[in-house]
């Protein structure tokens, strides 16, 4: 399992790699710097700020970090450079590929333990479900994160989460409502032309539905 996932890695960071051209000072400085974790922290800093300044430059800086990272073992900074290049691709509507980051990241975060990461990565997976339309998984992430959140007792995503969940449900419950109004409108236009069922009748069988 482990060598599948650093075969996918490997073909993720090496597919379309394109050259890190260092022409502001501060990334110079950085990429000259000794090779070590505290690098990789400077580096996914900047990365990260880069994915919402510049995001068409952002990947190759990002898969040059996962080079870094995994030359060094350093898995936490593997997970982070893996979850920028997802929120790059969510960011651009590439929902499957993001979806493989952010799974690819949890892996590298299960490494460390990083329990914190691994919920941000299940709440940004249940994200890619809403997008796509998968509502059931991404309440399942969503809890799945919830749940990892309240054992630990961080506050400030579990916030967040239940934020997130609670506009999800409310929507949920909106498009349902929906269709069984146009569900009751149809069974009420059925009736009317074929049974004959009296009105009350409608209104319950309604009723009985919500």
């Amino acid at each position: 399992m482990k060598r599948f996932a650093c075969l996918t890695i490997v073909l993720l960071i090496t597919t379309g790699v394109v050259p890190i051209r260092a022409q502001d000072t501060p990334l110079q400085n950085l990429l000259k710097a000794r090779n070590d974790t505290a690098k990789v922290n400077r580096l996914i800093q900047y990365a990260d700020k880069l994915t919402d300044t510049d995001p068409q430059k952002a990947p190759a800086l990002l898969k040059h970090i996962v080079r870094l990272s995994h030359q060094l073992h350093y898995p936490d900074g593997t997970g982070a450079a893996l979850y920028l290049l997802g929120y790059v691709d969510i960011s651009n509507g590439k929902y499957l590929q993001a979806m493989r980051y952010y799974r690819h990241a949890t892996a590298y975060y299960r490494q460390t333990n990083n329990l914190r990461k691994i919920a941000k990565c299940q709440t940004s997976i249940g994200n890619v479900y809403g997008y796509l339309g998968k509502t059931d998984s991404c309440i399942m992430e969503y809890i799945s994160a919830i749940k990892v959140m309240e054992d630990n007792h961080f506050r400030p995503e579990l916030s967040r989460a239940y934020l997130n969940q609670g506009i999800l449900v409310a929507f949920v419950i909106l498009v349902m409502l929906i269709g069984l109004l146009i569900m009751a409108q149809s069974i009420v236009t059925f009736g009317q032309k074929t049974v004959y069922f009296p009105q009350k009748h409608y209104i319950i069988y309604v009723l009985a539905l919500l």
